[in-house]
């Protein structure tokens, strides 16, 4: 009751203010009055005012400072009447028309736009209070011809995305909150000659209790848009060309003026797409496939891509658009493909300077936010080649998040000898380890060991961390059988250095105690052994893609005997 009031005296200050002044200066105050108060700032060059309706030319409405709406002509019919009790439509307003006008909406830094929008739902639904029902409905029509829009943001992180502009937008509306509303809409993305045209159909029904809202286009500019309403460091799309755009904003509970609460899907074909990901040093190509969003769901189905060589077939998506339950977008994909190492190091900051190749299987699961999600990866390689070592049946199981790389784990074999890894990786601005290895076989494929106990099985276990390719190892090894028959303590340096001291090897084919030292940095070497009944042989054991001190070719078998020596071999005693 107390609104009617208002509304009654505000039309009765019309009414007087017809009566007792120039109608010019009246609507002109009502009108920068009210966009005051809502933070808009409105200039008109020229006006004309009847009784029943207002001519304005060269009007220019801004928040802010900044521009929102250039127009070069707004007609406006109204009834005075309509702002009395008992009115029949809401504002008296009964139809507007709008020529040659420029909408320009700019989307800050910060997410928000320059004109004032519904409050963003934070956080689980919450209860609502009864809200109060304006039962006089919204009734008019509305006509825009020779139209252009804007999407600015100055600030975005692609460039694609800081202007995109859509000519030749025309509206035919007719309004009526409290039984049917129907509309039609027509424009073009530029971007080429031809352009992108695009149509927006809409119904909202009050009487059966639906509303529903399309727009189709045949072709859409992927690249600008989607960064655009997608702003972010984390994902940019590069290239794009996207078909068949179909997206329906749709609502089963509609009442007489009360705002529907919509739910969207939106679905469309990609062709020919690029994106670039934070977490990727190479960007994902040849993007081919349909994604549909519902509601705050962006679904990705059989995708194709290609990242760094590799074939990807991609499925899954995006959900919490808003981060409205979780703080931020989350992403859950899965991603398999077949490749090439030499060609797939490049995906990754961590991998793309290390030596490697050979044919490679992965699966892939991402989940998470989607600025820092958790990558679970699987691969394997029937024979990978790193460094110029050769492995065999590789397998690696890969845990990647907040820049940490952990190999849960790596297994491989080189010649008759298994390899475990485990540990992680910080890829930071320098690549550090933190690695576990075991090591498991027999001494005749192991270096030097081979010359001395054949087939025994020999397993080593060593700790390592390194800073980019520098790495300190202790380890420690012994026969499997137990560290009787052999035992060896090890220590590498970053430098260069190598310590094996002691080693003992007692066998029934006789005992050896010594040690070994490298000193790369000042090009020396040393070692010292005794033995007892000991049978040396030379045997020739290929290790491919391996660097080895050159241990003198001895054989024989050496009853009793010491000897120390260094520097390759060439001092002895």
């Amino acid at each position: 009751m107390r609104k009617g009031l208002a509304i009654g005296l505000v039309a009765a200050v019309l009414l007087a203010g017809f009566a007792t002044m120039r109608r010019h200066e009246l609507f002109r105050f009502v009108i920068g009055a009210a966009a005051g108060a809502a933070g808009y700032s409105v200039s008109i060059g020229r006006q004309t005012v009847a009784f029943d309706a207002m001519e304005f030319r060269d009007v220019h409405v801004s928040r802010g400072g900044v521009p929102l709406l250039d127009a070069a002509r707004i007609d406006v019919r109204y009834s005075l009447r309509d702002l009395l009790p008992g009115s029949s439509r809401r504002f008296g307003v009964a139809a507007i028309d709008v020529d040659a006008a420029k909408l320009s909406i700019v989307r800050a830094s910060d997410g928000t736009y320059n004109f004032l929008g519904p409050p963003a739902r934070k956080g689980l639904p919450q209860a609502q209070l009864p809200v109060e029902v304006d039962n006089v409905p919204v009734r008019f029509t509305l006509r825009m011809r020779d139209t252009s829009v804007e999407l600015l943001e100055p600030q975005a992180y692609d460039s694609s995305a800081r202007r995109v502009v859509i000519d030749g937008f025309t509206v035919d509306a007719s309004i009526d909150t409290s039984a049917v509303s129907r509309y039609r809409a027509r424009g073009a993305f530029q971007g080429n000659r031809r352009g992108d045209p695009f149509t927006i159909d809409g119904t909202m029904d009050a009487l059966r209790g639906f509303a529903m809202h399309r727009a189709r286009a045949a072709r859409f500019p992927l690249r600008a848009l989607a960064n655009y309403f997608a702003d972010s460091p984390v994902i940019r799309v590069l290239k794009g060309r996207a078909r068949n755009f179909d997206a329906r904003l749709y609502a089963l509970d509609v009442r007489p003026n009360v705002t529907p609460d919509y739910h969207a899907n939106l679905q469309l074909d990609i062709d020919g797409g690029s994106l670039a990901l934070a977490m990727l040093a190479a960007p994902v190509e040849e993007v081919r496939g349909r994604v549909q969003l519902v509601d705050d769901t962006f679904f990705l189905r059989r995708v194709d891509a290609r990242l760094a060589g590799v074939a990807l077939h991609i499925t899954g998506g995006i959900y919490d658009f808003a981060g409205g339950l979780t703080g931020s977008p989350q992403l859950r994909l899965g991603i398999s493909g077949n490749g090439d190492l030499s060609a797939f190091r490049h995906a990754f900051t961590f991998t793309r300077a290390e030596p490697m190749s050979g044919p490679l299987q992965i699966g892939v699961l991402v989940a998470g936010p989607i600025g820092d999600p958790v990558i679970v990866a699987n691969a394997d390689s029937a024979r990978a080649i790193y460094r110029n070592v050769p492995f065999d049946g590789l397998r690696a199981g890969v845990v990647y998040n907040h820049g940490v790389v952990g190999f849960a784990p790596l297994t491989a074999k080189y010649g008759s000898t298994q390899l475990w890894v485990r540990g992680t990786l910080g890829t930071g601005k320098q690549l550090t380890s933190e690695l576990a290895l075991h090591v498991a076989g027999p001494a005749s494929g192991m270096p030097f060991l081979n010359r001395l106990m054949g087939k025994e099985p020999v397993r080593l276990d060593a700790v390592a961390h390194g800073i980019n390719t520098n790495f300190s190892v202790q380890a420690a090894a012994s026969s499997a059988r137990g560290i009787g028959p052999m035992a060896a303590l090890i220590a590498l340096g970053p430098a260069g250095t190598a310590e094996v001291a002691p080693f003992w090897l007692h066998t029934a084919g006789g005992s050896l105690t010594g040690g070994y030292l490298l000193d790369r940095p000042h090009s020396s070497s040393a070692y010292w052994a005794t033995a007892s009944g000991l049978a040396l042989h030379t045997i020739v054991t290929r290790f491919p893609g391996l660097t080895l001190p050159i241990v003198p070719p001895l054989a024989g078998v050496l009853q009793s005997a010491s000897i120390v020596g260094g520097n390759d071999g060439a001092d002895a005693a």
